[in-house]
C-alpha cells in the first residue's frame, strides 16, 4: 500500500484545530493538576490503566470487563484469552512509561517487536521483520517527530498514531499496537494530562466515527479529520479522568474517615488495608493477614469489620476461601464510559418538615385600652375655641 505524505501541521490544518486544541490543553491541565492533589494517585493510576486496557480489547471485539483483570498480578491467573490480552496491554502501559526517558529508539523495529510480545503476539518468538520500505517509513516518522518540535506535542502524537495505524505493522492486532503507542508517545512528549487517560474510552464512545477516520487514513485522505477527532477524543477522555478521580478521591476519604471513627484502636490496620485495595480491590483473608501483619483471627476479624461499613463485598458465597470485593471502587473504573464524563446522580431530597409550634396553655388577651390621645386633642381643641 502506498502511503501518504505526512501531514504539514504548521499549513493548513493548525489554524483549522485551534479551538479543539486549546479545549484539550486545558482538559489535559485539569487532569494534571488533580492527579498532582492527590495524596495518593498510584491506586488511581493503575485503575486507569486497567480501564484504558479493558477498552482497548473491546475495540478489537473481544468481551472482558475490568473485573477480570481486578486483582490479577500475572497472566497466568488469567483464564480466559480477552482477560490475557487485556493484562498484556496494561502490562504494556507500564512499560512504556517506565521507558519515557529511556532515550531509546522508540519507533525502531526492535523495540516494536519487544513491545509485540508483551501484547502477546508470538509468546517468547520473534515477528516476521517488514519490508524495507516500511522501516523507512517508520525512520521517517521518527525524524518527522523530533524535526516539528516546535508544533503542538498532542498533534505530533497524533500523527504518530495514525501513521502506525496506516502501517498495519503486525497482522492480528495492528491497532492495538498503535494505540498503546499512542499512550507511549504522551508520556515520551510530555504532553500534560497522559497519567491516568484513557482514551480508547472515547474512542469507543464514538465507535462508528473511529472507524470511519481509520478507514479514511488507509485511503491516504483523511489526515485533517483523524487530527481532529484524536484532538476531540483526548479532550473527552482527560474530562472523563478528571470526573472518575474526582468521585474515586471523595470515595476514599469517606471510607478512611469510616474505619477512623468505626475501628478504634484497629483503624490503622484498617487504613493500611484500604490503600491496599486501591490498588487490587480483590481480596481475601491471607491477603489482609499479609497486609497487615497480623493473626489469621485479627485478620478474619477486621474483614468482617470492614463488610459491615461495607466497604468489602463477599463475592464467593462459600463459608471457607472467601473473596472480597472492593466493590465500590471497582464499579467506580468499571462503569460505561459515557457515564464517566457525567456528573454522578444526586438524590432528590424531601423537602424538611415545616415546623410548628407546639400548643400551649391558653392566654388571656391583653386588655383593650381606651383612646386617651383621641380624647386629649378633643379637649384641647375645644379649649382653643
Amino acid at each position: 500500500m502506498a502511503l501518504s505524505a505526512l501531514p504539514v501541521l504548521s499549513g493548513e490544518i493548525l489554524p483549522k484545530l485551534g479551538p479543539a486544541l486549546m479545549e484539550a490543553d486545558r482538559a489535559g491541565h485539569r487532569l494534571e493538576a488533580a492527579v498532582r492533589c492527590l495524596p495518593t494517585p498510584d491506586g488511581f493510576l493503575e485503575m486507569q490503566a486497567r480501564r484504558e486496557a479493558v477498552a482497548s480489547t473491546r475495540l478489537d471485539g473481544h468481551d472482558v470487563s475490568v473485573s477480570d483483570l481486578a486483582g490479577r498480578g500475572s497472566t497466568q491467573e488469567l483464564e480466559d484469552e480477552p482477560s490475557v490480552w487485556a493484562a498484556r496491554c496494561c502490562m504494556a502501559a507500564v512499560s512504556l512509561e517506565r521507558s519515557a526517558g529511556s532515550g531509546e529508539a522508540r519507533l525502531s523495529w526492535p523495540w516494536l517487536a519487544r513491545l509485540y510480545r508483551v501484547l502477546g503476539g508470538l509468546g517468547d518468538g520473534q515477528p516476521e521483520r517488514p519490508s524495507a520500505a516500511t522501516e523507512a517509513a517508520l525512520s521517517e516518522l521518527g525524524r518527522y517527530i523530533a524535526g516539528n518540535a516546535g508544533l503542538p506535542e498532542l498533534l505530533r502524537v497524533g500523527v504518530m498514531q495514525g501513521r502506525l495505524h496506516q502501517l498495519e505493522l503486525f497482522e492480528g492486532q495492528p491497532d492495538r499496537l498503535a494505540r498503546t503507542l499512542g499512550i507511549g508517545g504522551l508520556y515520551w512528549l510530555d504532553v500534560p494530562g497522559r497519567r491516568g487517560l484513557a482514551p480508547s474510552d472515547s474512542f469507543t464512545l464514538r465507535l462508528d466515527e473511529y472507524r470511519y477516520r481509520l478507514t479514511a487514513l488507509r485511503e491516504g485522505t483523511g489526515w485533517r479529520g483523524w487530527l481532529r477527532y484524536f484532538v476531540q477524543c483526548f479532550a473527552q477522555a482527560a474530562s472523563a479522568a478528571e470526573e472518575i478521580l474526582g468521585r474515586f478521591a471523595m470515595l476514599r476519604e469517606e471510607h478512611r474517615m469510616a474505619v477512623a471513627e468505626a475501628l478504634g484502636h484497629s483503624a490503622h490496620r484498617g487504613l493500611k488495608m484500604l490503600d491496599r485495595l486501591a490498588h487490587s480491590p480483590v481480596a481475601n483473608v491471607a491477603d489482609v493477614r499479609e497486609v497487615t501483619g497480623t493473626s489469621y483471627v485479627a485478620a478474619n476479624q477486621l474483614v468482617s469489620r470492614l463488610v459491615d461499613l461495607g466497604i468489602l463485598e463477599e463475592v464467593t458465597g462459600f463459608k471457607r476461601n472467601r473473596h472480597f470485593l472492593y466493590g465500590a471502587c471497582l464499579r467506580l473504573f468499571a462503569e460505561d464510559p459515557a457515564e464517566a464524563a457525567l456528573p454522578p446522580e444526586t438524590v432528590a431530597q424531601a423537602p424538611p418538615p415545616k415546623w410548628v409550634p407546639t400548643p400551649g396553655p391558653a392566654v388571656a388577651p391583653p386588655p383593650v385600652r381606651p383612646p386617651r390621645a383621641r380624647a386629649r386633642k378633643a379637649a384641647l381643641a375645644d379649649h382653643l375655641l
